[in-house]
Order: structure tokens, then sequence, then C-alpha cells
């Protein structure tokens, strides 16, 4: 997964996780989100549009470029759940 742009959104897990479109992703889903919050002791956010993660970790790139990104996060994508551990 590309690093996430740092923003964490106002958006509520919770809703977010409810439009996954079937029972068992969303189980999965929320799984994930029980999972990377042990990892981290801290609590889900959503981060840009699509991103659910947890912690900050602040990054620079060889170029100078600095951000933000989530320490552990995951995307549900069609098929799929896309996982970033920093």
């Amino acid at each position: 997964m590309a690093a996430a742009a740092g923003v964490v959104t106002a958006a509520e897990v919770e809703e977010f996780l409810d439009e996954i479109p079937t029972d068992q992703r969303r189980s999965d889903a929320r799984e994930l989100v029980d999972l990377i919050g042990d990892i981290t002791g801290e609590s889900a956010a959503v981060w840009t549009s699509n991103i659910v993660g947890c912690g900050e970790g602040r990054y620079r790139s060889p170029s100078g470029r600095e951000g933000v990104v989530p320490l552990a996060a995951f995307a549900p994508r069609k098929d799929t759940f896309v996982v970033d551990l920093e």
C-alpha cells in the first residue's frame, strides 16, 4: 500500500466498515481493526477516503518529502484487504 497522505478524516470507523458489502468481509475488517489496535495500542481512524489505520508514524523519503502515515493500516479492496505495517 502506498503511504497515506497523512490525512485523518472525520469519518467514523464503524460507519466506514458498515459500507463493506458482505457480512464476512465486514466481520474480517472488524477483526483487522481489533488486531491493528492491539499491535499499536492506538484507536482506529479513517485515513484519506479508504484506509483504516491506528497510530501515527513520521517518514522522510530520500528526496526529502516528509509526512505522517498510520503505523498499522488496511484498505478493503473489491476482493482483498491490503495490509500495511510501518
